[in-house]
């Protein structure tokens, strides 16, 4: 009777060891904001590594801890990383639909102000890079992270990192490529402290001759309001980094050139 229950109790221990086991292997889903989300498949990972549980657990994966890794982090070698490093398998790096099924990158769009928005076509760019070249090197994945200026971009960063003129267009010029539906700025009036019109800049005029960038970001941000004094431009800055007498005709004389009631 000792041995019936003996042999009872081991059948079941096994049992349950085998339905854990079963229930520990089913495939794992795993739901990511702005992506695809990816499913973990134990089978056809156990397969290659032998039915050997402990290549995984724990020593890459605690099944205590869940913590969550960005793909940052697995390019370093964290979680899948630690295989999916272009040496065991396809490295993480890149590959991106091999783990995210169905996964179709979108047209992202910029809202801007003052500004016609900039459209970035993911369609576009995969055609001629792979995912790598922008994340998680340059940009996160992530639809939007944080904002960078045009004289961020001049000086390297966000779009500017490829966008510098020698691997692509440059990103000091050529404003209509990204701000879709760009149009030059009309005429801007400048106004006293009592509402008078006192000046004008025509942007039709300044482009004839010269580029975007030759003023923006250098001598004026995109947007800027900041009034200027005369006193100040005569010293080299706003329009008298170019209206020194030299490059265009001074500031110091030829006023109504400048300051008229109607243009």
């Amino acid at each position: 009777m000792q041995k019936q229950i003996l042999l009872l109790a081991i059948t079941v221990f096994t049992l349950s060891v085998i339905y854990a086991g079963a229930a520990e292997t089913k495939d794992v889903k795993f739901n990511i904001k702005n992506s695809a989300p990816v499913v973990f498949s134990h089978e056809s990972h156990l397969k290659r590594a032998n039915n050997n549980c402990k290549i995984c657990h724990d020593m890459i994966y605690n099944l205590r801890n869940k913590k969550p890794y960005t793909m940052a982090e697995m390019e370093k070698g964290k979680s899948c990383g630690a295989c999916h490093n272009g040496k065991q398998a396809f490295t993480a790096a890149a590959n991106c639909d091999r783990c995210h099924k169905d996964m179709k990158p979108k047209t992202v769009t910029f809202k801007l102000k003052r500004v016609a928005p900039a459209v970035f076509s993911h369609t576009f760019h995969t055609s001629v890079y792979s995912c790598k070249d922008c994340h998680t090197k340059t940009f996160p994945y992530k639809t939007v992270v944080g904002k960078a200026t045009m004289e961020d971009m001049f000086n390297g960063k966000s779009c500017g990192a490829c966008h510098n003129g020698k691997t692509a267009f440059s990103a000091t010029g050529d404003c209509a490529k990204c701000h879709t539906g760009f149009k030059i700025p009309g005429l801007l009036s400048f106004k006293s402290k009592n509402g008078t019109i006192v000046g004008h800049f025509s942007h039709e005029f300044h482009t004839a001759a010269y580029s975007c960038n030759d003023c923006h970001t250098k001598l004026f941000p995109y947007g800027n309001g900041k009034r200027t004094t005369m006193k100040s431009m005569e010293g080299g800055t706003s329009c008298g980094a170019c209206h020194d007498g030299n490059t265009a005709f001074s500031i110091k004389s030829n006023c109504l050139k400048c300051h008229k009631k109607n243009i």
